[in-house]
């Protein structure tokens, strides 16, 4: 709604603003609007600028965020004004201005062990946005998962998620180096790592046989099974698994079972 002044003086906009005071000189009739600028939420930020305007001139407004808080833009009925934290607007019509803010948490990311590998991603994001882990394995090492708290959180190298709260996430990476060919009484398991095909084979002839094999990953799931008496050799192929270290457990027709470390490389 417009006002107008018939008190005020053309002369009289204080010097360096564009407000409104009073002063000596021709008395003329001047249309003045009210700025009005807001939070949306209280403990959010602040606003500063909000105030009464002659018609025609410049308001400026700004938003401060509060500790732990971030500016998102400004808004008028739900429209974005402006993206900016200081706003420049002309006043030609009462303006009704709602500053945005959004709750920050940091997200920290770091390497176990510490040579095994990097990571990007940490940093301070508002809530509600997704963010990207990213994990790489140096020269000997291979991902294999990520935790927080010791809980497994993701098995893939790229982890993505919308952020919620402050999180503090480990990626996880196992050494290549010197991971032996492991032995069950009578059995040999080749080559480990792995590119997706695993051998088991009798290399003694003996009489124990395998019924049962299947392959666990970090997150506790059977990725594969398999149920084949066997005494010989046997093939199989784990290519469709994500790369990571798995457990592979053997069972033997006397009932008896043992589990190994599993390497599947890209």
């Amino acid at each position: 709604m417009v006002s107008t002044c018939t008190f005020l003086y053309a002369a009289g906009v204080t010097p360096g603003t564009n407000k409104i005071s009073p002063s000596d000189g021709p008395v003329v009739q001047l249309s003045q609007y009210t700025v009005s600028a807001s939070a949306n939420q209280t403990n959010g930020g602040y606003t500063t600028g909000g105030g009464t305007y002659i018609a025609g001139t410049q308001a400026t407004l700004d938003a401060t965020p509060n500790e732990g808080w971030a500016f998102i833009n400004w808004t008028e009925f739900g429209s974005q004004v402006s993206a900016d934290a200081t706003c420049d607007i002309k006043v030609e019509s009462d303006r009704s201005l709602t500053a945005n803010f959004v709750k920050q948490f940091l997200i920290t990311v770091s390497s176990g062990p510490a040579n095994g590998g990097y990571t990007t991603g940490g940093n301070t994001y508002p809530s509600g946005e997704k963010v990207t882990l990213r994990a790489y394995p140096n020269n000997g090492w291979v991902f294999s998962k990520w935790t927080e708290n010791g809980k497994t959180v993701s098995t893939s190298e790229t982890y993505s998620t919308h952020v919620d709260a402050s999180h503090n996430l480990l990626a996880n990476f196992v050494s290549t180096v010197g991971l032996p060919m492991y032995k069950v009484p009578s059995f040999k398991i080749y080559p480990n790592p792995t590119d997706g095909q695993l051998i088991i084979e009798n290399s003694s002839h003996s009489q124990a046989m395998i019924t049962e094999i299947s392959l666990v990953n970090a997150a506790g799931e059977c990725v594969y099974r398999k149920n084949e008496n066997f005494s010989d050799k046997m093939v199989i192929d784990i290519a469709g698994s994500k790369p990571g270290m798995y457990n592979l457990r053997i069972l033997l027709t006397d009932g008896k079972f043992t589990n190994y470390k599993i390497m599947l490389t890209d």
